[in-house]
């Protein structure tokens, strides 16, 4: 479930306004206070939690996420040679067998021998599968373009690193002018295989990269599909992991977010319990001298309204503000809040 950021801002601006008329405060009063005061979510969040139930929804009932096109009919002519490693200049048989280090330094020596930098254009991909709200991410990273994107709530690695291929792909036929040969260096022999495979594909992804390779073979190109081996500190692929996984990470939890992020805030204890149950002039006023966003001479002072922070009603010399209303001598209010109002109705003459 996606939108355009400019719609969302708006659908945020209607948010905070219809906060400012629930709870009666002024337009300088901090959005979170407001959001913890009402026990409601930032509209992005709400967002979030519709998808993630239509997606629940949809799993249950075995719905596709989307719309799959149908494959096209393969055409023997237009087949041609994927031309794709799964090898290393050094033969492992398993790769569990061999440390990190070392798997990491036949992958450079590969990459070195058969691919020279002052020749070829080395892309790396990557697709790993995140326990959180997108869970499977492409990424792609090259001299040339980099990229990292969400491509499903439902999938695996494999469909992750067949979409980093086809944005491969597609870039580099964007940009086919500057280059004539490109390395895929990928960490998935599946994906290498089914990409490669002369089978009829198994999903409109993979037809649609061997037709994208099929284009840039026609234009002159060469492409390889070259396997190397993951988890064994690749920059560019560990990189991208990293990427993805704080790119995709979530709030899971809208409310203890704000709690933490107001942490130091004087009205850090504000919660839907807090003013419960209060008429809403009384409850207006409570939320108001919680906030500190009272309109009292002192928050009129730091918004540049007011001159001074002293009290004008009465000569005490005290910065007018909360802890001030109780003392003042020309109020005669009984209660803070009956003070309060009475506070304002005199500064407004």
């Amino acid at each position: 479930m996606t939108a355009p950021q400019l719609v969302i801002n708006k659908l945020e601006v209607l948010q905070n306004q219809a906060l400012h008329l629930i709870t009666g405060t002024v337009k300088s009063t901090p959005i979170d206070a407001m959001l913890l005061l009402t026990g409601n979510k930032p509209f992005q969040d709400i967002m979030k939690d519709k998808a993630l139930k239509v997606l629940d929804i949809r799993k249950d009932l075995a719905i596709p996420g989307d719309i799959q096109p149908l494959l096209k009919p393969r055409n023997h002519l237009g087949v041609i040679n994927v031309d794709a490693k799964l090898d290393l200049v050094e033969a492992i048989h398993k790769k569990r067998d061999v440390a990190p280090s070392i798997l990491r330094s036949l992958a450079l020596e590969t990459i070195a021998a058969r691919y020279p930098a002052n020749a070829w254009l080395h892309i790396f991909t990557d697709g790993s599968h995140f326990d959180c709200h997108f869970n499977v991410g492409a990424g792609v990273f090259s001299d040339l373009f980099s990229f990292q994107t969400p491509t499903g709530f439902i999938g695996t690695a494999f469909d992750g690193e067949v979409v980093a291929t086809r944005i491969v792909l597609k870039q580099l036929l964007a940009i086919h002018h500057k280059f004539e040969n490109a390395v895929l260096l990928s960490d998935s022999q599946v994906a290498i295989r089914s990409i490669s495979s002369f089978e009829l594909p198994l999903t409109p992804e993979i037809s649609h990269c061997q037709e994208l390779l099929r284009t840039l073979t026609l234009k002159g190109k060469r492409i390889v599909l070259q396997w190397v081996p993951g988890h064994c500190g690749l920059w560019a692929t560990s990189y991208w992991k990293i990427k993805l996984f704080l790119k995709n990470l979530c709030t899971s939890n809208s409310l203890r977010y704000l709690q933490t992020l107001t942490a130091l805030k004087s009205w850090r204890g504000v919660s839907p319990s807090s003013i419960s149950h209060k008429p809403r002039r009384d409850a207006i006023a409570a939320f108001r001298l919680t906030t500190g966003h009272d309109c009292l001479a002192a928050h009129l002072h730091r918004l540049g309204i007011s001159t001074e922070p002293l009290c004008p009603l009465c000569d005490s010399g005290e910065v007018m503000e909360r802890d001030h209303l109780l003392r003042c001598g020309a109020l005669q209010g009984l209660t803070e809040v009956s003070r309060y109002w009475e506070a304002r109705a005199l500064l407004r003459q």
